[in-house]
This record gives C-alpha cells, sequence and structure tokens, in this order.
C-alpha cells in the first residue's frame, strides 16, 4: 500500500492522497477538509470499485490512518460498502 501526496491545485488547496497497491494501481484519494470554519481536520475518502471503475465516496474519518484502511477494506470487500458507490 503506497500513500502519495498529490501536488495541490492552487496555493491554498488543502491536501490530497493517492493510494495505490503494486498489484492494483490506484484504489481511491483522500481529501483533507474542514467542516465550516472549524480549524478541525478531516479526511474524505474516495474509492474505486475494484470491478466496476466507479466511484465510491466512503464519508469523512478524523484522521489519515483510518480513512486508507478504509479504501484497502473497500478495495478487498466491495460488498459491504454497496450504500456508498455512485
Amino acid at each position: 500500500m503506497a500513500v502519495r501526496l498529490m501536488t495541490p491545485a492552487s496555493r491554498t488547496a488543502l491536501p490530497r492522497w493517492e493510494v495505490s497497491t503494486p498489484a492494483a494501481g490506484v484504489i481511491g484519494w483522500i481529501q483533507e477538509s474542514k467542516i465550516g470554519r472549524s480549524s478541525r481536520r478531516f479526511f474524505h475518502a474516495y474509492g474505486v470499485h475494484p470491478a466496476t471503475g466507479k466511484t465510491a465516496n466512503l464519508e469523512n474519518y478524523a484522521d489519515l490512518e483510518r480513512a486508507v484502511a478504509v479504501l484497502e477494506d473497500f478495495h478487498q470487500h466491495p460488498k459491504n460498502y454497496a450504500r456508498f458507490v455512485l
């Protein structure tokens, strides 16, 4: 599992990471976000369905490690996340 910080789209853009595996390639992305004017950071995970290639919006997580773990689990067990696939 590799997590790579992507080049920001602008100076003010929040960080975004690409998550990949050697066997499958890119399995998803994680976008850092803030809700409202809060200083608390959240990590929003977007997974790529391994069979269909459709994007799944996998919600916000309080830490980056948890978002990476959810992407890995989604890639291995996509049926557990059927309600998230767009």
